[in-house]
C-alpha cells in the first residue's frame, strides 16, 4: 500500500504476510523500519486500534456508507449472553479478521429486531427432509 494521500492513507506502508521458522505472520514496513507481528499481536493492535477510534474524529458514520466496501463475514458466528444486571441482551459477532465484537442490545431493540418481519427471499427453495 503506498501514496494514497488523497484519501488520507499512510505513505509508503507494505504489509505481506510471511511463514518465518513455520509460523505465518505479519512483515509491515513503514519508511525504512519493519516489523514483524504474530497472530496475538495483531489481535492487540485491531483491539487498540478500536478503543483509540473512539475517542478520535470525526465519530465513525451512524448511517452505512453505501458507496464504500466494507468486509463482509461469510461464516457468520454469533452467541448471544444474557447478564441479569443488563435489561437486554449482549450479541457477540465473530469476524474472520477482526475477532468478536460485542454489542449490548436493550430490551426494547430487541422487540423491535423480533417484530421484524422477515420475509424467506425468493431464491431459497423449502424442502422437506423425511
Amino acid at each position: 500500500m503506498t501514496d494514497k494521500s488523497e484519501t488520507g492513507s499512510i505513505r509508503d506502508l507494505d504489509m505481506e504476510i510471511v511463514n518465518e521458522y513455520g509460523a505465518s505472520t505479519l512483515r509491515v514496513g513503514l519508511g525504512q523500519g519493519d516489523v514483524l507481528l504474530s497472530p496475538k499481536e495483531i489481535d492487540e493492535i485491531i483491539e487498540f486500534l478500536g478503543f483509540a477510534r473512539v475517542d478520535i474524529t470525526p465519530p465513525v458514520p451512524f448511517e452505512v456508507l453505501r458507496n464504500h466496501q466494507f468486509p463482509l463475514e461469510t461464516k457468520a458466528t454469533w452467541k448471544v449472553i444474557t447478564d441479569p444486571g443488563f435489561h437486554g441482551a449482549v450479541v457477540f459477532f465473530r469476524h474472520s479478521g477482526y475477532g468478536w465484537t460485542g454489542f449490548a442490545i436493550p430490551y426494547t431493540s430487541l422487540l423491535k429486531l423480533l417484530a421484524l418481519e422477515l420475509k424467506t427471499p425468493q431464491h431459497f427453495v423449502t424442502r422437506t427432509v423425511n
